[in-house]
């Protein structure tokens, strides 16, 4: 699937957001604030109106034990494939 719109963590005007818009200039890079607990059920739910919709999320204050990985983790949420972290 070739994502065309990113849900990233942050606001608008965050270094990351930034960053990641320089990277991805042909992706619509939307920023959705922090993590709250209905967080990954939203990109589901918008995924009904937005088939090639991921998020990226950080890994701030995760307590999940860190390992070095060649890509980036895929993030599954109801056994469905949302992003990555």
């Amino acid at each position: 699937m070739s994502v065309t719109v990113l849900y990233c963590e942050g606001n608008p005007k965050s270094i990351d957001i930034r960053v990641i818009r320089q990277l991805l200039p042909k992706c619509d890079i939307r920023p959705i604030g922090g993590k709250t607990s209905n967080f990954l059920g939203s990109i589901i739910a918008d995924r009904r109106r937005i088939p090639n919709l991921a998020c990226l999320v950080d890994r701030d204050f995760d307590c999940r034990a860190s390992h070095k990985f060649d890509e980036p983790p895929r993030l599954i949420y109801a056994e469905n494939w949302i992003g990555w972290s």
